[in-house]
Formats: C-alpha cells, structure tokens, sequence
C-alpha cells in the first residue's frame, strides 16, 4: 500500500532532519493530525499541496515519498 511507504519515508525524513510532529507542523501549518496520518502511513486521501509542503520543509523531491526502499519490505 502506497500509504505506508509515504508514512516510513516521512518518518525518514523527519529523523534524518531531527524533528518531531510539532516542530514540522510549526515550520509547514499543516495540521498535527494530518502529519501524524502521514506518520502512522494511514491517510485518506493525500492533498499534493500537502505533499508539496512537506517536499520543501525536509528538502527532498514529492516523488520521493513515494519510493519504497528496502525498510518497506
């Protein structure tokens, strides 16, 4: 499920960047419970401007969220 592979890439992102929900919610305006959707990898729906907001905060492409890597597996 694509969920889940954009939940584990945020929870990269947010470790490699050394952040938690509040500090990406601070820095983005997106709303908590939507990142800890994002977080637990169990959204409904996905709004390609919230994408595009979390793409600029940890620096990465949108796509990116979308690649599974061996930690999906």
């Amino acid at each position: 499920m694509i969920e889940k592979t954009i939940g584990v890439n945020f929870r990269i992102f947010a470790a490699v960047k050394n952040v938690d929900i509040a500090e990406i919610h601070k820095s983005t305006g997106i709303a908590k419970t939507t990142l800890y959707s994002f977080k637990k990898g169990e959204m409904k729906g996905i709004q390609l401007s919230t994408l595009e907001k979390l793409s600029e905060y940890f620096k990465v492409e949108v796509h990116e969220f979308f690649v599974k890597g061996d930690a999906d597996e």
